[in-house]
């Protein structure tokens, strides 16, 4: 089974928020074998050191590519800014055709980053 990490967070998110959310969404499953998220959330820098820990690569989507996707979970927000119900189930499940979402979005404690955990079958 490949593990897709979705990941939505604010630009002010801390790292421990982050953090706190990836712990919770994998909840000892194993290493993801990508992050997704939006090409501009790509760029920053708590994205570069979570894939940099990780020791994943990073898949970006544009908001084009996430619009009209159905997520398990819906923001009313999210939905009326980028046309899903969830950014980081949205991102899981557009990283890698045919991937299904294992654990629905995580919010932070402070609001400010979620994280959803997808997965492909493989055939070994």
């Amino acid at each position: 089974m490949t593990l897709i990490l979705g990941i939505g967070f604010r630009e002010t998110a801390p790292m421990a928020s982050l953090n706190e959310v990836i712990t919770r969404v994998l909840n000892g499953r194993g290493t993801p074998k990508l992050i997704a998220t939006l090409d501009r959330k790509a760029k920053a820098d708590q994205c570069k050191f979570i894939a940099r820990d990780l020791n994943v690569e990073i898949i970006a989507l544009s908001e084009d590519a996430i619009r009209g996707v159905d997520t398990p979970t819906k923001s009313d927000a999210i939905q009326i800014h980028f046309g899903t119900g969830s950014i980081a189930e949205a991102c899981a499940i557009m990283a890698m055709p045919n991937a299904k979402i294992i654990t629905p979005r995580i919010t932070s404690q402070d609001g400010t980053a979620t994280a959803a955990l997808a997965y492909l079958e493989t055939n070994t």
